[in-house]
């Protein structure tokens, strides 16, 4: 055997042991969580990334999902969309094949966008297959955020403490976010394909999360950011509606006077934006139950000596006014008792009992507002210039009932 020939052998015995060495995306991928599990200071990295070490393992575990998605592609040349999908929920479901990606969809034949999750850390790539061969051609962490800057919170140096420690966290800029869905749009006005998608930024309790929706319109294989803002939402009450160019999205907003519990539906809104060929319209937001609006208003325009003629005659704007003066009474009260400061700016006539539904008796007419703090408050309302207009206000004893009698016609 030639010199020659024992050389070419010992760089093949290199290269397969190299190749051999080399470690699979299902074990760089346990690698990396392994690192987030006993992260964040031994609580484990569910919502978010601390340390710079945290980071760098997310960001292996994005890369290790695409190239696991990659390799199951072109080792199943005969797979189907409906059967992956049904493949994944079971590997989520039993806990199999952690690496998987958490969904795909098909945006296009041949493209398909595919969302990655680790416990509420997300990622969103995109796969295109042509002439047999599958390929990663897009990253929403690489995306260009344009004018919308909380479309960085996507990406893994956005989702960490330090973010949320120099950023409020109420602009959305910091993650992490987690994909939940993607809703295809009509095409723009040069015939680009428009999707949006649909994305929540972690958090550890409650039902009331943040939202983030971003619209995209397709220039070849890349998404192009059309549009995006955060809003805040409930899981227990989420609702899409498309009329024609019109895209209406069940969001959640707050009162000024009163509030629900974190796990409760809270002020429901229908948010309306318009889909056009050129771009995105945001039309804003409307409540759905504009009785308790209405109540809102009228007791916060009261508190701050604001003019309120337009809202209700002068015996219901006396009424509130005596409730407010009890209420800042009883909260100057307890600031004495426990020695503390009163802050001007809070007050509240208390949680709002069971969903703002229910505290409408009669539909633009009656209103049984009940909260934890001022008892039974029944309002009634008639129609004056298209707006509702309070004609009485009756406070009923919190100790006698815990709901409003019942209505008169």
């Amino acid at each position: 055997m030639t010199t020659r020939t024992l050389v070419c052998l010992a760089g093949l015995l290199l290269a397969a042991q190299a190749f051999a060495a080399t470690p699979s995306p299902e074990e760089r991928y346990t690698q990396a969580a392994a690192v987030l599990a006993h992260g964040c200071r031994g609580t484990g990295c569910d919502f978010g990334v601390e340390a710079p070490k945290e980071q760098a393992a997310l960001g292996a575990l994005w890369q290790a999902t695409q190239d696991w998605t990659l390799s199951w592609l072109g080792a199943h040349p005969d797979w189907s969309l409906p059967t992956w999908r049904n493949a994944i929920m079971n590997w989520r479901t039993n806990n199999l094949r952690p690496a998987a990606p958490s969904d795909i969809f098909l945006l296009r034949p041949g493209l398909y966008a595919v969302f990655a999750q680790y416990g509420e850390m997300g990622n969103v790539f995109l796969v295109e297959q042509r002439d047999g061969h599958f390929t990663i051609v897009w990253d929403i962490r690489n995306a260009d955020p344009g004018n919308f800057p909380i479309l960085k919170a996507w990406r893994t140096d956005q989702d960490s403490g330090d973010c949320r420690v120099h950023e409020d966290v109420w602009t959305g800029l910091c993650g992490p976010l987690y994909a939940g869905q993607i809703h295809m749009l009509p095409n723009d006005g040069q015939g680009r394909l428009r999707f949006v998608i649909e994305a929540t930024y972690a958090q550890a309790a409650e039902t009331t999360v943040g939202g983030q929706l971003s619209v995209w319109s397709l220039d070849g294989t890349t998404p192009r950011l059309q549009w995006a803002k955060k809003y805040t939402y409930n899981f227990e009450d989420i609702a899409w509606k498309r009329n024609g160019d019109l895209l209406t999205i069940r969001a959640t907003d707050w009162w000024h006077m009163f509030f629900t519990c974190g796990t409760c539906i809270g002020r429901q809104m229908n948010w309306t934006i318009r889909i056009r060929p050129d771009g995105i319209d945001d039309l804003g937001m409307v409540p759905v139950v504009p009785e308790l609006d209405a109540v809102d208003e009228l007791f916060y325009r009261v508190w701050k000596h604001q003019p309120a003629d337009e809202l209700a005659i002068p015996e219901v704007l006396a009424a509130a006014a005596k409730i407010i003066a009890g209420l800042q009474e009883d909260k100057a009260a307890m600031a004495k008792e426990n020695h503390e400061t009163i802050d001007p700016n809070y007050l509240f006539l208390g949680m709002l009992g069971g969903e703002p539904k229910a505290a409408v008796l009669r539909k633009g007419r009656e209103v049984c507002l009940v909260t934890d703090d001022s008892g039974p408050i029944l309002i009634k309302f008639v129609s004056r210039a298209g707006k509702l207009f309070a004609t009485e206000l009756i406070q009923f004893p919190q100790s006698e009932t815990e709901t409003c009698p019942n209505s008169t016609p």
